[in-house]
This record gives C-alpha cells, sequence and structure tokens, in this order.
C-alpha cells in the first residue's frame, strides 16, 4: 500500500513517468485492487487512530491529575505519551526494517 501511495505522490509532483509504470505494474500483485476492507497489519490507520485516541485520553488524565491502572501497573499520562511517540516515530522510519511512510507531499 505504501509504495504504491509513494508512487502515486512521486508522479503527481514529478510527472516522470517511471512511477506511473510502476503503479500499473504493480496495482496487483501489491494487493491495490482488493476492496474488501479487510485488516491489514502494514494499515497505519488504525494505530493512528488508537496513537490520537492514547494521545486525547492523556491530556484528559493530565488535566484531571488522574492515573489508570492496568493490571498491577500505574498508567500515567507520560507513559501513555511515550507509547504514542513510539508508535509515531515507528511509522516515521524509525523501526527494524526502516521505511518511511509517506505522509505529505511536501518537502518540508
Amino acid at each position: 500500500d505504501e509504495l504504491l501511495w509513494r508512487a502515486t505522490w512521486l508522479h503527481k509532483e514529478t510527472r516522470n513517468p517511471k512511477y506511473f509504470i510502476y503503479i500499473q505494474t504493480n496495482v496487483l500483485s501489491l494487493g491495490a485492487d482488493e476492496s474488501d476492507n479487510t485488516f491489514r497489519w502494514d494499515n497505519k490507520h488504525y494505530v493512528t487512530s488508537a496513537s490520537f485516541i492514547l494521545l486525547a485520553y492523556a491530556k484528559y488524565l493530565s488535566s484531571s491529575k488522574h492515573v489508570v491502572s492496568c493490571g498491577q501497573m500505574a498508567v500515567t499520562p507520560r507513559r501513555l505519551r511515550a507509547i504514542v511517540k513510539r508508535q509515531v516515530d515507528y511509522i516515521l522510519g524509525y523501526n527494524p526494517v526502516n521505511p518511511k511512510i509517506p505522509t505529505t507531499n511536501s518537502p518540508h
């Protein structure tokens, strides 16, 4: 998904035909033709949504000066923010595989 997405943005920005050819060649083999809304482990939609919810909850806990328990562990707002940061860092390429996921077409 991410490779096709990246190629799409590169083609849009550069108009280089090699990116369009890449998309045409790989659309079937990379599963972009599937529209059954199945869960895929490489889909970043779920982790970004969960991260947003955790961050909002951390803000709520921080303003109310509370912590929550998860088993025997106290979960603080700081810990929730650290979890979110790790997830976002992973998506941005700080991970064992090191693929940076395109998030914008801006060069900055």
